[in-house]
């Protein structure tokens, strides 16, 4: 009854407050450490504080005055004069988030406390004084560290949770489960709480579901954890348990106000929802549609932040929505990942990009990366589709650099450009089907190879140099290869001698039909690669029109089809969809 009494009495007093105030905006202060603080953005650095991403989640009559500073402790923050900074500017009705712990924990005198001791009388004094001043406290206890060790470290430095062995010399081993680092530290802020009838956020709590719910590769999303390359601000990588990326920050900002307006539910009139949609993307505005823009203003930072979040084998269609911008990432979609559409805001202005090549020295081994672990994006799963986006592959022309790698099945490809030198479309799984609509491919030497059955409907190949355009590796049992119906063929210019194909194993099946094809294509069309191939390989054309469309000087072992031949070879009838 006391409690219930006390925050009634807290409401009341705050609503009185705000009415002699000369404005309506309520000041959220909030004192902590560097998982709450403001950080240094300048130079594209990706490290937030989920203190910084709070305002996005209220509206114009909330200010947050973020005092959070790093490597702070309850002590340190008093000490230093922090805590007087923040009252001198308190007015009644304002809130102050009260967090500590990450370093009150550190054995450093000028830092260490005790639970159960000084470390609850200095988040009493902060409670204290705040109620003197007329603002409202709110107790939160720390975030967590993303700790998924198969044992409980030896350290509680955040540093050393970076490193990969334990004191001992015995190397860490990722497990399954979160193991708490905090513990009588996670503890006392909720006993303060109680004992002062202070309202309460279980910040630890919120964020070890979530990040057990992730699980131990996917909550490395959230964290600054990045390998070499993949990271422009950290181009050496960072594997940081502790403190968030952008995206980090953003999602645990808004759990934690979900709960604070939970909490004191005055606020609940102050929160808005997430940032508005991109603009006209209304046919994706659906409760299945998640938002990616590289600048920040939408749900995700990056593609594969939104993958990561979606749930597997799904039985409903899910669209990414991408906003124009340069998205430097190595994605690959799971096998277990299907019915996912990734749509961009436009062609030429929303491109993924990476820059693998064939002869890159993997870390581990120093040997060379080798053609198929090249690519930009990776497609394992089934009924994906890509649109009006661009995938490329931007390595220098040192070898193999694949744009884009297919495994799946049913994947649609609409008004999409692939980007590259050599290899840079590989359909590399077998009795897999796809459809490549409207798009754009351009490449050097065998910048359309694999086993697959793949129709381009309406396509435009464009030749980068004197080479060959497809390699296929059609198995002998499989009907249908690649098939490329209504489809334009150009050239760069200079380029005057490029075959359609040859056969990268026995039985490669292509056919080219009903397309434009440019002077630049040698006039005997086909090349055997290794002569005893000529004699499985399947190589047709029909009904093709344009300066390289001569057939009278073709191999003597391609095929041009008959209007009953070519009348069967349909959409429908090669891939079913």
């Amino acid at each position: 009854m006391n409690k219930i009494r006390t925050i009634f009495l807290t409401l009341m007093l705050a609503v009185v407050a705000t009415a002699f105030r000369n404005d309506n905006v309520v000041t959220i202060f909030m004192i902590g450490d560097s998982t709450m603080a403001n950080k240094d953005t300048s130079g594209g650095k990706q490290e937030r504080g989920w203190g910084m991403m709070l305002q996005e989640c209220f509206d114009e009559n909330i200010r947050v005055d973020n005092h959070a500073v790093n490597g702070r402790s309850s002590l340190s923050f008093i000490n230093e004069g922090r805590w007087d900074k923040v009252l001198e500017k308190m007015r009644p009705g304002d809130y102050v988030v009260i967090q500590f712990g990450h370093n009150d924990e550190k054995p450093k005198p000028d830092r260490h406390t005790e639970p159960g001791s000084t470390f609850d009388a200095n988040l009493e004094k902060f409670v204290r004084e705040t109620r003197e001043h007329g603002g409202i406290p709110i107790m939160m206890n720390a975030v967590v560290r993303r700790n998924f060790f198969v044992r409980q470290t030896d350290s509680i430095d955040d540093e050393h949770l970076r490193t990969t062995t334990f004191k001992d010399g015995v190397k860490m081993v990722e497990g399954d489960s979160l193991i708490d680092t905090h513990g009588l530290y996670r503890i006392a802020p909720r006993n303060v709480a109680q004992r002062l009838n202070v309202h309460f956020v279980d910040a630890n709590r919120i964020t070890h579901d979530l990040e057990q719910g992730l699980g131990r590769e996917a909550s490395k999303k959230l964290h600054m954890w990045f390998l070499p390359g993949e990271e422009a601000s950290v181009p050496e990588g960072r594997q940081d348990n502790t403190h968030y990326n952008v995206y980090g920050a953003r999602v645990v900002a808004r759990l934690l106000a979900d709960a604070m307006c939970e909490e004191v539910p005055l606020l609940r009139k102050y929160r808005v929802p997430a940032p508005a949609t991109p603009v006209n993307t209304s046919v994706y505005d659906n409760p299945d549609t998640l938002f990616v823009d590289c600048n920040g203003t939408a749900e995700f930072r990056t593609i594969g932040e939104a993958i990561e979040v979606c749930r597997a084998f799904m039985d409903y269609h899910k669209v990414i929505y991408v906003k124009n911008g340069v998205y430097k990432e190595k994605l690959v979609l799971p096998q277990w990942l299907q019915n996912i559409e990734i749509c961009g805001e436009s062609t030429e202005g929303t491109i993924i990009t990476f820059d693998h090549h064939a002869n890159v020295p993997l870390p581990d081994t120093g040997l060379p990366m080798g053609t198929f672990r090249t690519y930009t994006m990776k497609i394992e799963g089934n009924g994906i589709t890509l649109k009006n986006l661009t995938v490329e592959n931007n390595a220098p022309h040192l070898g193999q650099a694949v744009a884009l790698h297919t495994e799946g099945d049913r994947l649609v490809f609409i008004n999409c450009r692939f980007l590259g030198h050599q290899d840079t479309v590989y359909t590399g799984m077998p009795y897999t089907r796809m459809l490549f609509l409207n798009c754009y491919i351009c490449g050097t030497t065998d910048f359309i190879f694999g086993p697959s059955t793949a129709w381009f409907e309406g396509c435009t190949i464009h030749s980068l140099s004197n080479s060959y355009i497809t390699a296929a590796s059609t198995p002998a049992d499989q009907t249908y290869g690649y098939i490329f119906n209504n489809c334009t063929l150009t050239a760069a210019g200079g380029i005057n001698k490029v075959y359609l194909g040859r056969p990268w194993r026995d039985h490669g099946y292509t056919l080219f039909m009903n397309c434009n094809l440019g002077s630049h294509i040698r006039p005997e069309g086909w090349h055997h690669w290794k002569e005893h191939r000529q004699q499985t390989a399947r190589y047709m054309e029909f009904g093709n029109e344009g300066e390289g469309a001569n057939t009278t000087a073709r191999v003597n072992w391609s095929h041009q089809l008959t209007k009953r031949e070519a009348k069967k070879i349909t959409q429908q009838a090669v891939l079913g969809f």
